[in-house]
C-alpha cells in the first residue's frame, strides 16, 4: 500500500533521528524505564438531541522533561459496527501531541487508526495533558436500549530517553443513552368522559409528548373490569386516529381491546389517539380500574421512558329524554333490539334498517377502527324502513352504526359477510 509505504519510510526516519538523539544524550547509558498508563475517555450523550458526532481524548501518564520524547506511534481500534472515526486525529493547543511538528495518520477499513508523530528538529516533548483527540460519529441505528461502542489503544510506542512499559490500557466507550427526563418521557393517559345515553360511556386514550420524538408506531392493550362494564366499539372522529396512519388495527372483545397504529411519518401532534365506547352493566355510577396491559412505541424513537396515567375510570349515567328506545344490546345480523333491526346485504354495498320512527334519525356507519364510511344514498322504503347504499364496497367484518334522533341515540353492531 502506497500510504503504508510512505508512513513506514517516515517512521524509519523518525526512529533514526530518535536513536541519534538518544546516543547523543549523556543519560543514554542509564536509560530510564517507567510504567505507562494509557486510557480513552468514556462519553455519554443523547443522540436524539440531533448530535451524532463526538470527540474523545487519548490520555497517557505524564511525560517528563527528562524523558526527552521525540517521536511516538499509536494504533487505535474501534467498534466499526457502531462508530466511525475520521481519518485525521484532532490536535489542539491543549494536547501533548501539539508539541510534535509532524504527524501521519492512516485509516484502515477494519477499524484501525495508525498515528505517527515526531519532531524532525529533535525538539523533546513533555507534559501531562491528553496526547491527542479523536473525532467520530455514531453510525448504528438508534435503539431504545442505547448504543455502546468502544475505542481502545491497542499499541503505543514512545522514543526518547525513557523506555515505557505499558501496564494499563483502559478502553473508552461511546454510550448513547435514552434520556428519561420528562422531556423524553411519553405518556398514555386514560381519560374518562360521559356519553349522552343511559348506559354508554366513552374513554379516551390520549398520548402526550410523542410528537417530535421519532415516534411513528403506537401499540396498546386495555383490560376491562367485566363486573362493571364491557367494551363495545371504537369511535374515533376528531382524534389522531382519523388520518395519517398507514396501518390501523383494533381487536375488541367484551373484556379487552388492543390496537396498533403505524404512521407514514413521525408524529407531529399529541392528543386523543382513540375513543372507546364501553357499556356499563349497572344503572348506578361506578368507579373502576381500567388496566392498561401494554403501551409501546417503535424502537427507533427518542423516548427513554413510557408511563401510563389515570388508570381509573368513573362515569355517571346521563339521562336521556326518552330512554325506552335506547339500545343497550349488541346486534347480530338480522336480530332485533329495542325495535331497530339492521340487515346487511351480501353485496356489502347496501343494507336495510327497520324500526318505528327510523326515518327521523340521522345515520352514520364506522368500521372497527373508527373510519367513517361514505354513504351514497339513504332512501326511505315505507314508514319503518330505510335502505342505505354505500359509496364503496367495504371488506368483510364488523361495523358500527350510530342512529341519532331528536331525543335519543342508538348504537348497532352488524357484520358484513362474504
Amino acid at each position: 500500500m502506497v500510504i503504508r509505504g510512505v508512513i513506514q519510510r517516515y517512521w524509519s526516519t523518525i526512529a533514526l533521528l530518535a536513536a541519534i538523539a538518544c546516543l547523543g544524550s549523556p543519560d543514554t547509558a542509564a536509560q530510564q524505564v517507567r510504567p505507562l498508563e494509557v486510557w480513552v475517555d468514556t462519553l455519554q450523550f443523547n443522540v436524539c438531541d440531533g448530535q451524532k458526532g463526538f470527540i474523545m481524548a487519548v490520555h497517557t501518564s505524564p511525560i517528563l522533561v527528562s524523558d526527552s520524547l521525540v517521536s511516538a506511534e499509536v494504533i487505535l481500534s474501534w467498534d466499526i459496527r457502531k462508530l466511525d472515526l475520521e481519518s485525521d486525529a484532532i490536535f489542539s493547543s491543549e494536547t501533548l501531541g501539539k508539541q510534535f511538528d509532524e504527524r501521519k495518520v492512516e485509516k484502515l477499513p477494519n477499524g484501525v487508526l495508525h498515528i505517527q508523530m515526531g519532531n524532525t528538529s529533535l525538539r523533546p516533548v513533555f507534559g501531562s495533558k491528553p496526547l491527542f483527540y479523536v473525532k467520530g460519529i455514531v453510525t448504528a441505528p438508534d435503539t431504545v436500549t442505547g448504543l455502546d461502542g468502544w475505542i481502545t489503544v491497542t499499541s503505543v510506542r514512545f522514543f526518547g530517553n525513557t523506555e515505557f512499559n505499558l501496564v494499563e490500557n483502559r478502553v473508552g466507550f461511546v454510550r448513547v443513552n435514552r434520556d428519561t427526563t420528562p422531556a423524553y418521557t411519553g405518556t398514555l393517559r386514560v381519560a374518562p368522559s360521559s356519553f349522552d345515553t343511559v348506559r354508554f360511556d366513552t374513554v379516551a386514550l390520549t398520548i402526550q409528548n410523542l410528537k417530535g420524538r421519532r415516534v411513528n408506531e403506537v401499540s396498546f392493550a386495555l383490560k376491562a373490569d367485566a363486573s362493571n362494564y364491557e367494551f363495545i366499539d371504537t369511535l374515533q372522529r376528531g382524534t389522531l386516529a382519523d388520518g395519517g396512519w398507514v396501518t390501523k388495527s383494533v381487536t375488541i372483545s367484551p373484556d379487552s381491546i388492543g390496537g396498533r397504529f403505524v404512521a407514514s411519518n413521525d408524529l407531529t401532534a399529541d392528543g386523543d389517539l382513540i375513543r372507546i365506547i364501553l357499556r356499563r352493566k349497572n344503572d348506578s355510577a361506578f368507579s373502576s380500574a381500567l388496566e392498561v396491559d401494554r403501551f409501546t412505541v417503535n424502537r427507533e424513537s427518542c423516548l427513554g421512558k413510557l408511563i401510563i396515567e389515570d388508570g381509573q375510570i368513573s362515569a355517571v349515567a346521563v339521562p336521556s329524554v326518552d330512554t325506552s328506545t335506547v339500545s343497550v344490546q349488541e346486534e347480530r345480523q338480522g336480530e332485533k333490539s329495542s325495535g331497530i333491526t339492521v340487515i346487511p346485504e351480501r353485496d356489502r354495498r347496501s343494507l336495510r334498517v327497520m324500526g318505528e320512527g327510523i326515518q327521523g334519525k340521522a345515520i352514520e356507519i364506522f368500521d372497527v377502527v373508527g373510519t367513517k364510511l361514505s354513504l351514497q344514498s339513504v332512501e326511505p322504503r315505507g314508514a319503518s324502513m330505510v335502505e342505505i347504499r354505500l359509496a364503496t364496497q367495504p371488506p368483510s367484518g364488523t361495523y358500527f352504526m350510530v342512529l341519532r334522533g331528536r331525543n335519543e341515540i342508538v348504537y348497532k353492531q352488524f357484520t358484513f359477510i362474504k
